[in-house]
């Protein structure tokens, strides 16, 4: 008796630990969860700089990651761990060698503080990458993100609400409308994907949730976010139509219901409507827009930065105080070549390659590679299963990767999560798919 009364304890100590994130104190797991719900709503940053107040929080998370781990880790996870040490040896060799070889001229304090940056965002890619795939951590994960990118879609609100700043009017208050467009492109799938893994009134507010972001994606007039979140249901709907066609008829019978709802209301705000379809026509005529053309001027300028320097790059945040002779169009003939100097590269991928070179953009497009790949099929495979937080996670990198085309965001921890996220779900479910 006293034999079976201790394997029941032993047992239940199992459990307990099984369920305590991979082992680690709740402190710890609760931090990573307030980590995370801190990238969809960045509030506040660490002074000087310029890292969100994520950063010591993730600190304390790292310490007991990195030197007292419940067990070895290093090897189980050193693909990614490589990527990581690649990608930063690439930005740090290309930085140091552009100071050197301009004998210092190129390399300054905002190099410096880049370099740092990028090993804090590396660092917090691999501890997610690790962290999350924890216990049941991802799964848990999947509706905080959720909830958390639906009170982003309220404050959005809440600014149209008190200011009227919807698209063409006064500009935004807590984010600019470039940040909550990608921050909605980046987290809206977590949302979307609780539509069809909730029951009752969960699923019900999850529905109601979906509306109110569509809506608040819509107002704010960002383009990245529309093509971004149409890209991620497209997918979401091709994903369904081949694993799992009961899932795909619900899809199709929420947008059909969403397009009636939206439709409604499209009716009943003339004047908000108005301004979101002369938003949408902008489309026809891109080759006119300012902000298009500007965009394709800095792609310019990106591709003949790299091959001045296709190996070694211009180095870390160097991007907008280098100069280089641009066909600049007529249309944007009215500024000077100084003043396009100074621009923001508006595409992500652009600036990464003209800043690292080959040193960096490998490394890095491998990364890429391996997220898109490997987490496709592992998420074909848990849809089978029904189990939608890898479908989740892999929209949020699709929809992400997307948006960078238009915006230079490479410098934040959010896209890194993502990163992690897409990592930790790959060694989460990697068992199951080989034993199928």
């Amino acid at each position: 008796m006293n034999t079976e009364m201790d394997s029941r304890l032993i047992q239940e100590g199992k459990n307990t630990k099984e369920n305590n994130s991979g082992f680690f104190p709740d402190f710890i797991t609760i931090l990573f969860y307030a980590f995370s719900v801190y990238l969809v709503l960045p509030i506040i940053d660490v002074p000087l700089l310029g890292l969100s107040i994520s950063a010591p929080i993730l600190f304390i998370i790292a310490v007991p990651v990195f030197f007292k781990p419940p067990k070895p880790w290093f090897k189980q996870y050193q693909m990614w761990i490589f990527l990581a040490i690649a990608i930063f040896t690439g930005i740090f060799l290309s930085t140091i060698l552009n100071g050197i070889t301009s004998f210092g001229l190129d390399f300054d304090s905002s190099g410096v503080k880049f370099l740092v940056r990028y090993l804090y965002w590396l660092i917090a890619f691999i501890v997610t990458a690790y962290f999350a795939s924890q216990g049941e951590v991802l799964k848990k994960l999947t509706p905080v993100l959720g909830w958390s990118v639906l009170i982003l879609s309220l404050l959005r609100w809440g600014e149209v609400l008190l200011f009227g700043n919807y698209i063409g009017a006064k500009g935004t208050r807590i984010f600019s409308q470039n940040n909550y467009g990608f921050l909605f492109s980046t987290f809206s799938s977590f949302l979307l994907v609780m539509i069809f893994q909730n029951r009752g009134l969960k699923r019900l507010l999850a529905i109601l949730g979906n509306l109110v972001l569509w809506g608040a994606a819509a107002v704010n007039g960002s383009r990245g976010s529309w093509v971004s979140i149409a890209i991620g249901l497209g997918f979401m709907i091709i994903l369904f139509f081949i694993q799992s066609p009961r899932k795909f008829f619900g899809l199709m019978t929420f947008i059909l219901f969403a397009i009636a709802l939206l439709g409604g209301l499209w009716v009943a705000l003339p004047q908000v409507s108005s301004a979101i379809q002369a938003r949408f026509e902008t489309f026809q005529y891109l080759d006119q827009d300012k902000s298009t053309l500007v965009r394709e001027l800095m792609v310019q300028k990106g591709f003949r930065l790299f091959k001045e320097s296709p190996i070694i790059g211009i180095g870390a945040a160097r991007f907008q105080k280098e100069s280089i002779v641009l066909d600049i169009p007529r249309q944007l003939a009215f500024q000077s070549q100084e003043h396009y100097d100074t621009k923001s590269a508006h595409n992500s991928y652009i600036q990464f390659l003209a800043e690292f070179g080959l040193l960096g953009a490998i490394p890095f497009a491998l990364l890429l590679l391996i997220n898109a790949i490997q987490g496709t099929k592992t998420t074909l495979n848990e849809i089978q299963n029904d189990n939608l937080v890898p479908l989740a996670i892999l929209l949020s990198f699709l929809e992400m990767s997307a948006h960078m085309w238009a915006i230079s965001s490479l410098t934040n921890t959010a896209n890194w999560f993502v990163y992690g996220l897409v990592g930790a779900m790959i060694m989460t479910y990697k068992g199951a798919a080989v034993k199928k």
